[in-house]
């Protein structure tokens, strides 16, 4: 059984959201942090990122860790393009705001007015665009 944990117990998501600390729910894994660290590295362009910063990124990481093995804790992110001012649909598909690819795999991140949106692989996200397949 796991232990209930609230954003008080991540320091990332502590130094972003510390109105919250006792608020909200947070299940901690050592590799969503490191993930959410290479995500906003790789997002503002450079190594030194804070907390605060980190913390921005967790949900993102959340998101996608699972798709990788338990054991694999080193991220590489490469070929990460802003495609919200160039109108830019990989392979003919609408509405996404971000491209990547993590230790070679391809995301997306789908655009969003005004809910959150969460990176996906362009594997999902092709089947959820293309119905029946």
């Amino acid at each position: 059984m796991s232990e209930h944990r609230t954003i008080r117990d991540c320091r990332y998501c502590f130094a972003t959201w510390p109105i919250l600390a006792d608020d909200a729910d947070y299940h901690d894994d050592p590799r969503t942090g490191d993930l959410a660290r290479a995500i906003a590295q790789t997002v503002h362009e450079r190594e030194d990122v804070s907390d605060a910063i980190i913390g921005q990124f967790m949900e993102d990481a959340a998101a996608i860790v699972g798709d990788f093995h338990y054991d694999e804790n080193t991220w590489t992110i490469t070929e990460w393009t802003n495609h919200i001012d160039t109108g830019y649909d990989p392979d003919g598909f609408h509405g996404v705001d971000f491209t990547f690819k993590l230790n070679g795999i391809d995301y997306v991140v789908p655009s969003s007015d005004m809910e959150p949106a969460y990176p996906v692989s362009l594997r999902e996200f092709r089947k959820e665009e293309v119905p029946g397949e």
